[in-house]
């Protein structure tokens, strides 16, 4: 790697970015060279994903250096089908209801749709069932809109909290917002939806939760 980025910077007099795969397995001697270099280091992992039809969508904030990139994002990047959202709505205004498993009802404001997970491109390319941004977003829906990570290790931590962050790129996408889908209750540890999200009513941690 480093050999790489010595060629490039020869060959084109300038300083060069550095798509790493990820960030856990680059040595510490590597890094500190890399830091002193005119190089931008970006773990993609942390900061992009994929989705089912192999486009790119942000897990953060993107690095300066290719934020440009994120205006190159088509209608088609919304997923399989598009959404009629009302322009000057905020998440508040938005209301999920699980039919199924597989399909929810969408209403916003006058506006009412019925989509699948496949319809958002929360569908797994091997399986093709429901990918894991689809499963939280019923989980959320069986517990009122709230999603408690697990905090028992930082790696299981941070893998729930890239789901979250993926569902949220994904619903930002969808209804056209740029504010976090999700806030951060810190006395129950909870992140908690903006948005309205019921499940099934066949469900039955919905009766459950009726009958407390």
């Amino acid at each position: 790697m480093i050999e790489c980025c010595g060629f490039l910077m020869a060959v084109e007099n300038g300083p060069c970015i550095v798509l790493s795969p990820h960030y856990r397995r680059i040595p510490d001697r590597i890094k500190l060279v890399l830091n002193a270099l005119p190089v931008i280091f970006l773990p993609v992992q942390e900061a992009v994903g994929i989705d089912f039809h192999c486009r790119p969508y942000p897990i953060e904030p993107l690095h300066p250096a290719l934020a440009e990139y994120s205006d190159a994002e088509t209608a088609d990047s919304i997923g399989a089908r598009d959404f009629p959202v009302p322009t000057g709505i905020s998440w508040k205004d938005i209301h999920l209801h699980f039919i199924d498993m597989h399909t929810l009802t969408c209403r916003v404001g006058a506006s009412q749709a019925t989509f699948n997970y496949a319809d958002w491109g929360m569908k797994h390319a091997r399986t093709g069932k429901p990918d894991h941004s689809w499963l939280l977003l019923a989980l959320l829906a069986e517990s009122g809109g709230c999603f408690y990570p697990r905090w028992e290790g930082s790696q299981v931590a941070a893998g729930d909290r890239q789901k979250k962050s993926r569902l949220a790129a994904a619903l930002r996408r969808i209804f056209r917002l740029e504010s976090d889908p999700f806030t951060f209750d810190a006395e129950r540890k909870a992140y908690l939806a903006r948005f309205r999200i019921s499940p099934e009513t066949r469900s039955s941690q919905y009766h459950r939760r009726l009958r407390g």
